[in-house]
């Protein structure tokens, strides 16, 4: 079978594509597989992992990744606005462009999963206490509900959102070079611990797994392009 190559997308229309050519790609190798032979005889299929904490696990991934788009188009708009260099302008607006991109191709595929995209209004099932600490380290630039959902997505996931909080404060504080040097460095650490964030998240859809392939060629050229920026 010819090896399916991940290129960047940088549409929706082209995430749905990429969607479609890996998702036929899983059929096949999923067809030509070797049946489970067992002691008896019988030939049997491998049986999905389902249940619960699957659900969970897939809920919780889901939520990191909005976590994460929505972040990402939060600071790519604030260097937008505040950004001297030309180079930093243009990689904010990729990082705008992508991930908006992303999350609409997740907000399609995810409620085919039984699955939610968090609600970006409702903060209603987080206790007063998570609540207030939400508030208290937004630095009045991403609401609650976006805390929220990446407490939702994992203890790591919050870590890294409290982070990304942590460093749009900064940056409101910046302006000119010095800006552009603190908005490249949060890229190159954020990406970094991103990725290291997926692999380590536990993933037993198959149908999201396809989705995880794109997103994670995404986050990789994120932190290329990022690397190679130096204001």
């Amino acid at each position: 079978m010819t090896p399916t190559l991940i290129t960047h997308p940088t549409s929706v229309r082209q995430w749905q594509s990429l969607v479609r050519t890996l998702a036929r790609a899983a059929f096949l190798a999923q067809t030509i597989a070797l049946p489970v032979i067992h002691a008896q005889g019988a030939t049997m299929a491998p049986a999905p992992m389902s249940g619960h904490a699957s659900a969970d696990a897939s809920q919780r991934l889901v939520n990191f990744v909005t976590s994460v788009n929505r972040d990402e188009i939060e600071m790519g708009k604030l260097a937008l606005s505040k950004a001297a260099s030309a180079d930093v302008r243009a990689y904010a607006q990729h990082m705008i462009d992508d991930h908006t991109n992303a999350q609409a191709a997740w907000a399609e595929r995810v409620p085919t999963w039984s699955l939610t995209i968090p609600d970006s209004a409702k903060t209603a099932a987080v206790p007063a206490k998570a609540q207030a600490g939400a508030a208290a380290m937004s630095n009045g630039i991403s609401e609650v509900r976006d805390t929220t959902t990446a407490l939702r997505g994992g203890s790591t996931a919050a870590a890294i959102h409290s982070a990304n909080l942590a460093a749009l404060g900064q940056l409101k504080g910046l302006s000119g070079a010095a800006f552009d040097r603190a908005y490249m460095t949060a890229q190159q650490t954020g990406h970094k611990a991103v990725l290291r964030e997926l692999t380590a998240q536990p993933n037993n859809n198959s149908d999201m797994q396809t989705l995880m392939t794109i997103f994670r060629a995404t986050v990789e050229k994120h932190q290329s392009e990022a690397l190679k920026i130096q204001p």
